[in-house]
């Protein structure tokens, strides 16, 4: 009885573990709503329990630029502050592709796959290990969120 419950904490434990993994990616269980100002990305991803939820990220907090090209944030983000015109190709592994500048006056196409960095964790995807979460939102709705930020 004892070695079965020590088997059934390990598989919960592991399997809740990989829920918070960025690197599992979140567009097998979720699809795009609205991208909006080149930086909130809304989505509808399953749940654990099947159900479908509607979450809105601000990639602003997730990605950064060095020398002009889009990379994952390790410490402060705000790619917006040298990208613009951003768009998602969701049939790409979501692709976010901008134009970046890095020294403000010569710009360049900066291109990089979303689902690498971002998972789904029971319906809200997130960020940098978990750090940035999605807030809960209504698909197209421009009004505030309804419900403050969840830490994954």
């Amino acid at each position: 009885m004892f070695h079965q419950f020590i088997v059934f904490f390990t598989a919960l434990l592991a399997a809740t573990l990989t829920a918070v993994d960025a690197s599992s990616g979140f567009t097998g269980s979720c699809t795009m709503c609205d991208w909006m100002e080149d930086t909130r990305l809304q989505v509808q991803c399953k749940r654990t329990n099947g159900d479908i939820l509607s979450t809105e990220l601000d990639l602003n907090n997730c990605f950064t630029t060095m020398q002009g090209k889009l990379r994952p944030a390790e410490d402060a983000a705000n790619y917006h502050g040298s990208c613009f015109n951003c768009k998602i190709d969701w049939n790409n592994g979501a692709t976010m592709t901008c134009l970046c500048t890095n020294d403000g006056v010569v710009y360049d196409h900066s291109s990089i796959v979303l689902n690498d960095f971002i998972g789904n964790n029971d319906g809200f995807i997130h960020c940098r290990d978990g750090m940035f979460g999605s807030v809960q939102h209504t698909c197209g709705d421009f009004d505030r969120p309804q419900e403050s930020q969840q830490r994954l």
